[in-house]
């Protein structure tokens, strides 16, 4: 289910509802061998939660799949903050819904599907005359037989996230070197949420009404970043929540449709929370892979009542 949200500029509303990096040329064939694709995300997180800390951390995959869906790898890897498919194909001004489970076996499309988190060899953080910083590898835990191997993971010190970051992997028998450099994009501060400001970790909300939501420091579009609303209601197992792509102009309305199905559709004990996510896609190439991405990601959060 799909709607058209709602961005707000001085003198014009749009509304409408409706319902709705290459590898090389040793690769093995997608249907023996498995799909290959990498995933390297760089979030820096802000919240003025209860116990929660401003934070940068860099997550890392390599893959090679068989019969399963990348979103669901996604969460396997712990990547809440990268978009899925779904969401990278999503128009700016649109809506969808969403309702994923956690912790649960993961079902395959196919029979002997598997997924191989492989070794890319070391992998280097360079902060220029800051310094450098190798991530550790993280084995996978031994949850299923199907999925094994190794994950990537660093912390970075928040006083050096406004530099540009360089990530180097020297290579491996399964993975070629690569390069890829960028900048976090600013974070977008939720200002004000249904008509009024937030001053500190908890907002509320009208659910039977539309959402106008309002962040800082609005980024040029030509800078590649796009911006992220979602209204998200989580419980230990499960994820249902409305995601809006939007202008990043300062300001939207979300749909008083999908609101009210969030509320409907969570339980009383979920955790809700409005999280504004600045996202920045950058593809490199890794010989050994057939897709690899880079996602920058600066979020800000707000506990909902």
């Amino acid at each position: 289910m799909s709607w058209a949200c709602r961005w707000v500029a001085s003198v014009l509303t749009v509304s409408a509802l409706s319902c709705g990096g290459p590898g090389d040329d040793g690769l093995e064939d997608a249907p023996l061998g498995g799909e290959r694709f990498a995933v390297i995300a760089i979030v820096r997180s802000e919240s003025k939660a209860p116990g929660a800390d401003d934070e940068v951390q860099v997550t890392g995959f390599f893959a090679r799949d068989r019969g399963f869906d990348r979103a669901l790898i996604l969460d396997l890897a712990s990547l809440p903050d990268v978009p899925d498919a779904r969401l990278l194909a999503l128009e700016t001004g649109r809506c969808e819904m969403r309702e994923a489970r956690s912790g649960q076996p993961p079902e395959a499309d196919e029979f002997e599907a598997f997924v191989d988190f492989l070794d890319a060899g070391e992998i280097r953080l360079d902060f220029g005359e800051h310094g450098v910083q190798s991530m550790r590898r993280r084995p996978f835990a031994e949850l299923w037989s199907s999925v094994n191997g190794v994950t990537y993971t660093a912390s970075i010190p928040v006083e050096l996230a406004d530099q540009p970051l360089q990530i180097a992997g020297l290579g491996s028998p399964e993975l070629g070197d690569f390069r890829v450099r960028r900048a976090l994009p600013p974070v977008p501060t939720v200002r004000a949420v249904g008509h009024e400001p937030v001053t500190g970790a908890y907002a509320s909300i009208d659910w039977a009404d539309d959402l106008e939501v309002q962040w800082s420091a609005p980024v040029a579009e030509e800078l590649g970043a796009r911006l992220l609303i979602s209204l998200e209601a989580l419980q230990y197992d499960r994820t249902v929540a409305l995601d809006c792509v939007v202008r990043d102009i300062g300001i939207a309305i979300l749909p008083a449709a999908g609101v009210a199905l969030v509320s409907q559709r969570a339980t009383e004990d979920a955790t809700v929370r409005l999280v504004v996510r600045r996202i920045a896609r950058v593809p490199f190439a890794a010989a050994g892979m057939h897709q690899a991405d880079a996602f920058f990601v600066s979020r800000n959060a707000v506990l909902l009542k």
